[in-house]
């Protein structure tokens, strides 16, 4: 079951799901708008197997030129978790319509700008049903 905003504001008021720091103005009906944070690796291989040797680049206010045919990688402002709740970070529509995709990659064909800030991602919290109930036959 997803969460709604009145149930996830309730959970992070109460302590079982973690942003920090923690915004109302970004709760959405069924989510939490979350931000990119100031830091982005431009990874060297998309190979796990391959020896790292990425470039982590500060963004500043003007914010970061990303390469078509490259891969990036960057965390969130936020501070995001719940021991109780499953997690699930995604990528509104407008970013895939700026040519960026959220957790999987970049697709787009042409240089794009990107900020650290602005909300453009959402948090899903979701409520895991038990996998055995003891009281039910």
């Amino acid at each position: 079951m997803i969460l709604s905003r009145a149930e996830i504001d309730r959970r992070v008021a109460g302590g079982s799901i973690t942003i920090s720091p923690y915004c109302p103005a970004q709760l959405n009906p069924t989510s939490y708008s979350y931000r990119l944070g100031r830091e982005i690796s431009e990874l060297s291989s998309s190979d796990p197997a391959a020896a790292r040797g990425d470039a982590v680049i500060e963004i500043d206010e003007a914010g970061m030129l990303l390469q078509p045919g490259r891969l990036y990688l960057s965390h969130t402002y936020e501070v995001i978790g719940s021991r109780e709740c499953v997690v699930t970070l995604m990528g509104r529509p407008s970013i895939g319509r700026s040519g960026r995709r959220a957790a999987s990659g970049p697709i787009t064909p042409v240089p794009i700008r990107d900020f650290p800030g602005p909300p453009g991602t959402c948090a899903n919290f979701l409520k895991p049903r038990p996998t055995h109930d003891p009281d039910r036959t």
